[in-house]
């Protein structure tokens, strides 16, 4: 039997179907090893990218608050603008009333001095008609 077993072992065809086996084993452990190390460059190609996207998604996110910020304070500005101008309007409108209140007190202060004086005059003026 031992015989048998050793022809057979030596038999071109057996010693070539070994090879053949460990050749095919070989390009199977080759292929998964490729396959690992592919797994691996496209695992850190798809973290680089993400790693980049997630930078580009922060930057964008910035900008748009750094936009929004300057639109606050532009609106600001200009609320605080327009309410001065409101505010200079009233001023002026407040003032206005008040010359004409002083004009009116002005006037009606003249026009009391004058009944006054003319009543004084008109007295005087009886007085002297009384007295004579």
């Amino acid at each position: 039997m031992q015989e048998i077993a050793d022809q057979y072992e030596n038999d071109p065809q057996v010693v070539l179907a070994k090879e053949a086996e460990q050749t095919l084993q070989e390009v199977k452990d080759k292929r998964k090893k490729k396959a690992e190390e592919l797994v691996l460059a496209f695992s850190a190609m798809l973290e680089a990218q993400q790693d980049q996207a997630a930078d580009e998604y922060e930057n964008l996110v910035a900008a748009i608050e750094q936009k929004h910020q300057e639109a606050l304070s532009e609106e600001k500005i200009s609320l605080d603008e327009q309410k001065q101008a409101e505010l200079e309007i009233e001023k002026q409108e407040l003032q206005a009333q008040v010359e004409s209140e002083k004009s009116k007190l002005k006037k009606e202060q003249e026009e009391a001095v004058e009944k006054v004086r003319q009543e004084a005059q008109r007295e005087i003026f009886e007085k002297e008609i009384d007295l004579r």
